[in-house]
């Protein structure tokens, strides 16, 4: 918090700086909670999303500014797990669609504090039926082979043993 760069994480040109001494935990839980359902969102400037044939990114990159339109998407869940608001740092547990930035989303809360935001560290835990739990270092793959951690080809199409269609 305090540190919105131009990209709305940590690897962007800092914009601007703002105290957040005097941010409280009640403060943050109040604006999670305007984050949680279905909820309009911008995606960020630098992304993949292709405005005119040309990738958004691209055309950042290149000095241009880009407005992308903003497109629903649906916060499952949004959790406070940490806070250290004298850093001006906090965590949190997201369950969310797809096409959900938590670049944005960290950008969101940092401008509805009146303090900007970016995002400091991501860590996805799953996408669809795929879990972190099931992730292979590149040292077990080498050492059991590709064989040992293959799945099965109807894997992605089913949910604790059921199809996903059902």
């Amino acid at each position: 918090l305090g540190v919105p760069p131009h990209t709305d994480d940590l690897e962007g040109e800092v914009l601007s700086r703002s105290p957040v001494e005097d941010l409280t935990t009640e403060q943050l839980e109040a604006v999670l909670g305007g984050f949680r359902g279905e909820i309009s969102q911008v995606p960020p400037q630098v992304s993949a999303i292709r405005k005119d044939g040309v990738r958004a990114y691209k055309r950042v990159l290149s000095g241009e500014q880009v407005e992308l339109a903003a497109r629903s998407v649906t916060i499952a869940c949004l959790e406070l797990r940490e806070t250290n608001l004298e850093k001006g740092r906090f965590k949190i547990y997201v369950r969310c669609g797809s096409g959900t930035y938590i670049r944005s989303l960290a950008r969101d809360i940092g401008e509805r504090l009146g303090v900007g935001g970016a995002l400091a560290f991501l860590l996805r835990t799953h996408s669809g039926p795929f879990h972190l739990e099931q992730a292979v270092s590149l040292e077990e793959l080498l050492r059991d082979g590709l064989e040992a951690h293959l799945l099965d080809c109807d894997f992605p199409f089913k949910a604790e043993g059921e199809p996903v269609w059902a």
